[in-house]
């Protein structure tokens, strides 16, 4: 994972699920991003060097497990080239078909299921863009039953 810089990290295995605990991690600098409104297309418009990657920053709260879904997909020259299905719950995630989860800047409260949670969580590695070619990130992204959105932002980071 190229588009991190870590100073130290722990794992630790909970319930069969592999958690990754790190102290100081720096996720990179966003290139480009825009805050989601949910239900609708956001567009992000970058060109990539080669060394990107795409992650999601959340802010909910929720009356039973959270989630948000939907599709992030990422266009060259106005044709789809990498397309990436999001499911993001407590536990999963956020894309489809991947069994890893990074996350920086985690907080979770909840009492009796309901709570809010907020983080940004890594979701692909960029690779293979064309460098210096315009591209444009494309978020169709919306809650989960008895979710409500406070914040939610895609990003392209380097």
């Amino acid at each position: 994972m190229d588009h991190l810089r870590t100073a130290m990290a722990a794992v630790v295995v909970t319930s069969g699920l592999l958690t990754l605990a790190c102290s100081g991690i720096v996720a990179g600098t966003e290139i480009a991003g825009a805050d989601v409104t949910p239900g609708t297309v956001t567009t992000v418009p970058f060109t990539p060097t080669g060394e990107e990657a795409l992650w999601l920053d959340y802010d909910v709260g929720f009356s039973r497990p959270y989630g948000i879904t939907g599709d992030i997909v990422v266009l060259e020259s106005g044709a789809e080239v990498r397309r990436f299905p999001i499911i993001l719950t407590a536990d999963d995630g956020p894309v489809v078909g991947e069994t890893s989860r990074l996350q920086v800047n985690q907080r979770e409260s909840s009492f009796n299921g309901a709570g809010s949670a907020s983080a940004m969580v890594w979701c692909a590695d960029l690779e293979g863009l064309t460098p210096g070619v315009a591209h444009e990130v494309h978020a169709t992204l919306g809650p989960t039953a008895g979710t409500t959105v406070n914040g939610l932002r895609v990003k392209v980071m380097r």
